[in-house]
């Protein structure tokens, strides 16, 4: 019976769209002329379109599960398209093994001068017209959020992080694009390239979802922290040594921290200094590929 309601629940949701947009432009900040007040929410961001280097964003605006899920999205999507204002080619919809997503964009990424993302106004005001729209007290778009939009993998696979089989590594470097550095992928896989040239066991990681790649050294089992288990806190899904104290460190990773190229976490291969210290290398937990989480912890991944 819940199936059932929820089946129906839909249905009204999809036809009270399609009614909406066919009946009551003047709630669209599409329609009207110029000047009309709604030009800051009005979307102007078709012609982008991202090169081959390029970080972008979208917006996901709608996720949907459960048996029915494949034709709700796509009625949905369709209703979406048809909204004034909205631009029908940067509406799609992606159906994943679990859920059907209903996505509008791409938007280039901006950041500031840390590489930390910055939602830009278009962005910003595209995202609350979507959230916006409400059919009677239905907002089918109301949890609609922004994201990256994930890159084609770079870098042999067996260099992946993720398919490494210990437990934990060393991160030594984290790369980040900037205004005139569009190349944070292929700098770390480089980096890992003369590393393992060296003899190193060296690996990288892209999390796309943060728009950083990382560069690690050492593919260590448990062995590897000793001391006070207290230093290892959880972060999200992902367990990072934060104190970086040498009792903590079994002697064959304190070995290797010791080694000038591996004693700090280079950021764009520069030293960076938090409160004046150069920031450190650190031994960071290995993730694995079906968990997707990232492996920087307290390094900003």
């Amino acid at each position: 019976m819940r199936a059932q309601e929820g089946c129906l629940t839909r249905e009204f949701v999809v036809i009270g769209l399609l009614m909406m947009v066919a009946l009551s432009p003047s709630c669209n900040p599409g329609s009207g002329a110029a000047g009309d007040g709604w030009d800051w929410l009005r979307p102007k961001g078709g012609g982008y379109a991202p090169g081959p280097n390029d970080e972008s964003c979208q917006i996901v605006c709608l996720r949907a599960e459960g048996p029915d899920r494949i034709p709700f999205a796509d009625q949905m999507a369709e209703a979406l398209k048809r909204v004034r204002g909205i631009e029908p080619a940067r509406v799609r919809v992606v159906h994943k093994p679990r859920e059907s997503v209903i996505t509008y964009g791409p938007y280039p990424v901006v950041t500031d001068a840390q590489g930390a993302f910055q939602m830009s106004p278009q962005l910003r005001s595209d995202l609350k017209f979507i959230r916006s729209l409400s059919v009677g007290d239905q907002s089918p778009f109301l949890q609609a959020v922004h994201e990256r939009i994930p890159r084609p993998g770079v870098g042999p696979p067996e260099w992946d992080l993720r398919n490494a089989s210990g437990v934990y590594t060393l991160q030594v470097g984290l790369f980040y694009n900037t205004a005139g550095f569009k190349e944070r992928k292929e700098a770390a896989i480089e980096w890992v390239r003369d590393l393992r040239g060296r003899g190193y066991e060296a690996f990288y990681y892209h999390d796309d979802s943060k728009g950083v790649s990382g560069v690690y050294v050492g593919n260590f089992d448990e062995s590897a922290v000793i001391g006070a288990r207290s230093t290892i806190k959880q972060r999200g899904a992902t367990e990072v040594h934060v104190g970086g104290h040498a009792q903590d460190y079994a002697p064959h990773v304190i070995s290797l921290m010791r080694q000038p190229e591996f004693q700090y976490t280079l950021v764009n291969m520069a030293i960076e200094k938090i409160n004046g210290v150069p920031r450190p290398s650190i031994l960071v937990h290995i993730p694995k590929r079906e968990t997707q989480t990232a492996a920087g912890g307290e390094s900003g991944l």
